[in-house]
């Protein structure tokens, strides 16, 4: 073979080697493309997601005029579009007021009652509480004037009485020993 045979066989296998360089860079790519368009579309169907549930919360916590605005925004959408006439575009808006209305009336409502109902709890416990003090002070004092009543009608033999009845219980608990009690009675008559 001659040399420039030879020359145009080495040029066609470096020729081919890079084209399969080329070749496997290339699949490379598309590999990467196909990674990198897998993973946005992953992406895009969580943003979706997302973007669904952020919808649904602010359905959730949106007041009833945020509600109406909603509505009516939806509302004029479809008639700009053409898809509802004029007259139900009226009736529905006036519709969606009604609605937003009722809410609010009743969200009112049942805020107004909800605290009413705690106060007025609030005011029972606390009247109660006045109350069980009166009584406790009331009950206490009668207490203290019956104990000065009985001293200063207490007699010497109602005296002794007490102290055996307090002595005995002594001694059938074991508070006292037989001579003590012994010793106590000497002294009590």
């Amino acid at each position: 073979m001659s040399e420039a045979a030879m020359k145009f066989v080495s040029d066609a296998a470096q020729l081919f080697a890079e084209y399969d360089k080329l070749k496997a860079k290339e699949q490379g790519l598309e590999k990467a493309t196909s990674d990198v368009a897998k993973a946005i579309g992953r992406r895009k169907k969580e943003q979706s997601a997302m973007a669904r549930e952020a919808i649904k919360l602010e359905k959730q916590v949106e007041t009833p005029l945020e509600n109406y605005k909603r509505r009516l925004g939806e509302i004029d959408n479809l008639r700009k579009q053409g898809l509802i006439s004029e007259e139900s575009h009226r009736r529905a808006a006036v519709q969606a007021w009604k609605d937003s209305g009722l809410a609010a009336v009743q969200a009112e409502k049942a805020l107004k009652q909800e605290e009413a109902g705690r106060v007025r709890a609030a005011e029972a416990e606390k009247r109660q509480s006045e109350s069980a003090r009166r009584r406790a002070r009331y009950e206490e004092a009668l207490g203290r004037k019956r104990k000065q009543i009985l001293a200063e009608i207490e007699t010497p033999q109602d005296r002794y009485n007490a102290k055996m009845r307090d002595l005995n219980r002594l001694l059938r608990t074991g508070a006292l020993t037989q001579d003590q009690y012994g010793a106590a009675v000497r002294k009590t008559k």
